[in-house]
């Protein structure tokens, strides 16, 4: 140090030590001198995960500590989308979309290194939504096994999604499975995905079981017993898609002569519904030729069925 010469010394630079000194020598006008202390710039996240509601406003905020005053970029996932504003460190949705989710990052820059990177990560809640593209019927093969049908549903929370048979009570989870196909499947069953928080998702599929005729009952060989005198009642369903033009009742004596039986010469009522043909055919007063095998039957575009009913007449005598 020079003769007149006096130097101030600062160890361990504070903050708080910037300002400004004046020297000051008798008989001399003081000089002044101005200190002023950088220092990298530090951010804090007061909250680290933000959560809003699609359509609400969402602020994302990053604290930021910096001497000079820093200049402050957003980037969503790695990709610059705002300028935060000289030495401020909000960045404002004000109408939330679900592809506003994600990872944002401030970034805080004065020129002093290292720069401060704050992390912010918004996730946006919306309601439930059913894949539109399901189609609303569905059709499958009476007689098929391990039918499985899925619903597709997206929401934030992930949506539970189950299935109603329509105006019943019974609930299935998803997917709807059917072990076997059967006829008395075929309805209309509605996807139904629950999100808390948010109204609920429907979507209606109609299921259509087609395939070949089915016997409703006691299966392919049935026999009855009707006193000599009395009423024989011989019944006959099938369940069908498509259902058959009609359903033929055949008799076949112990002799195995068969002939063929209709409204002229027998007692028939056929009734027809949405999947289900039903045939009566009714013999008053039974006598000993009545006995024999009654058989029904019928065809459709994919196959036949029939049903052997075996009527014995108690009473009848036998000649040795």
């Amino acid at each position: 140090m020079k003769k007149g010469e006096f130097h101030l010394q600062i160890r361990d630079v504070r903050l708080e030590d910037g300002g400004d000194y004046k020297c000051k020598v008798f008989g001399l006008p003081p000089k002044e001198a101005t200190l002023t202390v950088i220092d990298p710039p530090s951010i804090s996240v007061p909250t680290k995960s933000i959560r809003a509601k699609e359509g609400e406003p969402a602020m994302l905020t990053c604290l930021v500590d910096s001497h000079p005053f820093a200049s402050i970029t957003w980037t969503k996932h790695g990709r610059p989308i705002a300028d935060g504003g000289f030495g401020k460190g909000t960045f404002r949705i004000p109408s939330t979309s679900r592809q506003d989710a994600g990872i944002y990052q401030c970034t805080a820059d004065n020129g002093v290194l290292p720069i401060a990177v704050g992390t912010v990560t918004l996730d946006v809640l919306y309601p439930p939504l059913i894949d539109p593209s399901m189609e609303s019927q569905i059709t499958v093969q009476q007689g098929d096994d391990d039918f499985s049908l899925e619903c597709l549903a997206d929401g934030n929370p992930s949506p539970r999604v189950k299935w109603w048979r329509k105006d019943t009570n019974l609930y299935w989870e998803n997917p709807l499975q059917f072990h076997r196909v059967h006829y008395d499947i075929e309805g209309t069953y509605q996807c139904v995905a629950i999100s808390n928080g948010f109204s609920q998702s429907t979507k209606d599929i109609r299921i259509d079981v087609i395939g070949k005729p089915y016997l409703d009952g006691q299966g392919n060989s049935v026999m009855i017993s009707v006193a000599v005198g009395g009423t024989a009642q011989l019944d006959c369903a099938v369940f069908a898609d498509p259902l058959p033009s009609d359903l033929e009742w055949l008799w076949r004596n112990k002799y195995g002569i068969e002939t063929e039986l209709d409204s002229a010469i027998a007692h028939i009522v056929t009734t027809r519904g949405n999947q289900k043909m039903t045939s009566t055919l009714t013999i008053p007063d039974v006598a000993v030729k009545d006995g024999g095998d009654y058989v029904c039957k019928t065809t459709n575009m994919f196959g036949s069925v029939m049903r052997n009913i075996h009527l014995e007449i108690e009473g009848m005598l036998e000649c040795l």
